[in-house]
């Protein structure tokens, strides 16, 4: 009956109001079985192109058999889809403390002896350029690629305590607010640097409203309950930060316009994507081939997680390489052309160039 509650309430709210997704908190708790009809009767009843993912966890104990557990990888083959914690990890750490991640120098500045391997972002986030294909998914559209949502620190508080900050707050209502180039501002970079990386993967990218002009909640770790004057979206940061929101809409052009980074099957996916470099806090790949029918040939993806320029060697044969997003631009238009083969990547930044 619990099951039949389940599925009837959210058939009714998809043709009745129209609700067009369902997100599950705490799925790990309802049995696979059920979220595998749910998933075929919304599709069947009320549209194949409804969107249905939910938390891979369950925050504790429960009484279901392991085997029943809607856990990581359960979702295999079944037409929905989970947030995946591993690349949000790799991108930044931990959710509710000061470790570092890929996006925020964590080689550059974890001390000797730390206890993550230099390697293990590197890796951690080609895992999740290729729709973790090689972890826990079967399609790539089983993952929500994701650095911050609801829970813990948001994006900016995560990123300022990382960097050392004692009081978010007092970054994006102080220190750069008027202080020239809001780009060449260290949190700021790697916040775009975060969600840059999760706008460019394969699967189904996510971001909480907010991240694209640098919400804080002041350091709030779990605001549920917390008032208005932590969790409102203060829109006057729109105009405030207007560089960063038109870095999040390009990027979001770049994935709407161009179907290579928005590939699904597996075959599809090995075939198109070539990693050409995942070490020493650079990661690179290309999409080859028109992948997916898309009208540039060849794409090339690079992110710099390091404190210094870092230089990268475009594949060869290509006598111009175009370049599309940079540290402080992003979108579909020509920003440079590179005829030398060389790219070069200020620190914590990515790039996008094209054939």
């Amino acid at each position: 009956m619990a099951r039949k509650f389940i599925i009837d309430s959210c058939l009714y709210w998809a043709r009745e109001y129209g609700v067009d997704g369902f997100r599950f908190d705490l799925m790990g708790l309802i049995d696979t079985p059920t979220m595998e009809r749910l998933t075929g009767v919304l599709r069947r009843e009320a549209g194949e192109d409804i969107l249905i993912y939910g938390e891979p966890w369950t925050a504790g104990e429960s009484v279901l058999p392991p085997e029943l557990r809607t856990l990581k990888g359960a979702q295999r083959g079944k037409n929905f889809a989970v947030f995946n914690d591993n690349l949000r990890g790799a991108i930044k750490g931990g959710s509710d403390d000061d470790s570092l991640g890929f996006a925020t120098g964590l080689a550059s500045r974890a001390p000797e002896g730390a206890g993550q391997s230099p390697s293990y972002p590197e890796s951690g986030i080609v895992e999740g350029i290729l729709g973790s294909l090689g972890d826990f998914t079967s399609r790539a559209s089983e993952s929500v690629n994701y650095v911050s949502a609801h829970d813990n620190l948001n994006l900016w508080d995560k990123i300022s305590f990382s960097l050392g900050v004692k009081d978010p707050a007092a970054v994006p209502y102080g220190a750069i607010k008027g202080s020239g180039n809001l780009l060449e501002n260290e949190a700021a970079r790697a916040a775009l640097l975060a969600n840059g990386i999760v706008l460019t993967s394969q699967g189904i990218p996510f971001f909480q409203a907010g991240d694209e002009m640098l919400r804080t909640k002041f350091g709030d770790r779990n605001s549920y309950a917390s008032p208005d004057s932590v969790n409102t979206i203060r829109w006057e940061n729109a105009s405030l930060y207007r560089e960063v929101i038109a870095y999040y809409a390009g990027l979001i052009r770049l994935r709407k316009e161009h179907p290579a980074f928005r590939m699904d099957r597996k075959e599809d996916i090995k075939a198109a994507v070539e990693i050409l470099a995942a070490g020493g806090q650079l990661v690179a790949f290309m999409l080859k081939g028109n992948a997916a029918g898309d009208s540039w040939r060849a794409i090339v993806t690079a992110y710099n997680g390091g404190l210094a320029s870092q230089t990268l060697e475009l594949p060869g044969g290509v006598p111009v390489w175009r370049q599309v997003v940079d540290s402080g631009r992003a979108g579909v238009e020509t920003l440079a052309e590179i005829r030398d083969g060389r790219l070069t990547l200020p620190p914590l930044s990515m790039a996008v160039l094209y054939e």
